[in-house]
């Protein structure tokens, strides 16, 4: 059976032409020994629940920059499945392998392992693509040491964690305080253990020619709650289930660059668990990456302090950034300030440095 697929016209229209031959990281979805990769608009989980039967190949941090490309089959298709790609001008269709282990199999005789590399790609035979899809006609690996790369990446960040922990605590417990304030009592039957998970996303950042990966952190923990039986009247709805779990969580994220040294671009502090958000995005899921801290290499108590500027409208700074504000030993105020300042010709959140 010959099953057809066409890119959608509107997102074409939407999305960057891509050249024929791209730089970015192709990765298979899924749960890796460095981080459960993490879609956008989706259960921070989702991408590790299930097999995936297509790569993703990211070019930048948010959604709009990421791409499903295929391969191309080798000489057997078991499970041929017609794929019709926009070009830069017109349309092309290929037929590609939509059958277990397929992507894993095209991936290898393109010489790249899965499930993360940084490649350089020929799309579309060399004619460039349009869209959410396109087809892998070649590739070379740049980086063959990119999964060494995310594991010092993870370690750096599982030490934060472990710093954190008194703040994640404390985030996870004033969750779990809001939640049983809103929960009648004698409906809680009892507690579910917490659960945590590490995510990651990495992507080309073309500006600085390195990958960039952001981690993210959660725990998760729940009530288990009886429902209360309500008059259904003469709807056909099915009733609740007698037991629900109600949950709370607390998370924290990091971003990191892999150049030649590891250097941890920005921290996002210890906060409430807010439904699918991970921690660098905002409530309309935009990537919020504003706040630069110190390179992990940069002794503590060196920092340097911004300097402030005439104050500019809130709406001129965008998102707030994802960092708490902070006592420094001489008393003052530093971290996040909560203001909007003049900084050159631009508008930007004030972020005091302890001296």
């Amino acid at each position: 059976m010959l099953l057809t697929l066409t890119t959608s016209a509107l997102f074409a229209t939407a999305a960057p032409v891509l050249s024929g031959s791209e730089v970015g990281v192709l990765v298979l979805p899924g749960a890796h020994p460095w981080g459960t990769f993490y879609e956008p608009g989706f259960d921070w989980s989702w991408a590790g629940s299930e097999e995936r039967t297509v790569h993703r190949f990211l070019v930048g941090a948010d959604a709009e920059r990421e791409r499903a490309p295929y391969f191309s089959p080798g000489a057997e298709v078991a499970n041929p499945f017609t794929l019709h790609v926009e070009l830069p001008a017109g349309r092309t269709t290929y037929t590609v392998d939509m059958a277990p282990g397929a992507i894993e199999r095209g991936a290898r005789r393109a010489g790249v392992e899965v499930p993360v590399a940084l490649v350089e790609v020929e799309v579309n035979d060399g004619r460039g693509g349009r869209g959410s899809h396109f087809v892998i006609t070649g590739a070379r690996v740049l980086d063959a040491r990119l999964d060494d790369r995310l594991r010092e990446a993870r370690r750096a960040f599982d030490a934060l964690v472990k710093k954190s922990e008194p703040a994640l605590t404390r985030a996870l417990r004033t969750a779990e305080q809001g939640l049983r304030a809103q929960t009648p009592r004698e409906r809680v039957l009892g507690d579910v253990p917490v659960a945590d998970l590490v995510i990651y996303r990495p992507f080309w950042n073309a500006a600085s020619k390195t990958v960039d990966v952001y981690f993210g952190y959660r725990e998760v923990a729940g009530l288990r709650v009886k429902t209360v039986a309500r008059d259904q009247g003469n709807t056909k709805h099915a009733p609740p289930p007698p037991v629900v779990v109600a949950r709370y969580g607390a998370m924290m994220g990091a971003r990191y660059r892999l150049g030649e040294h590891l250097e941890q671009l920005t921290v996002f502090a210890p906060g409430a668990l807010a439904g699918r958000r991970v921690p660098w995005e905002d409530e309309r899921g935009r990537v919020v990456d504003e706040v630069k801290h110190q390179p992990q290499h940069e002794p503590e108590g060196e920092q340097h302090v911004d300097e402030s500027g005439e104050a500019c409208p809130a709406s001129s700074c965008g998102p707030r950034p994802g960092m708490p504000a902070e006592r420094c030993a001489d008393g003052s105020q530093g971290g996040f300030t909560g203001r909007c300042v003049k900084k050159g010709d631009r508008c930007g959140w004030e972020i005091k440095r302890c001296r």
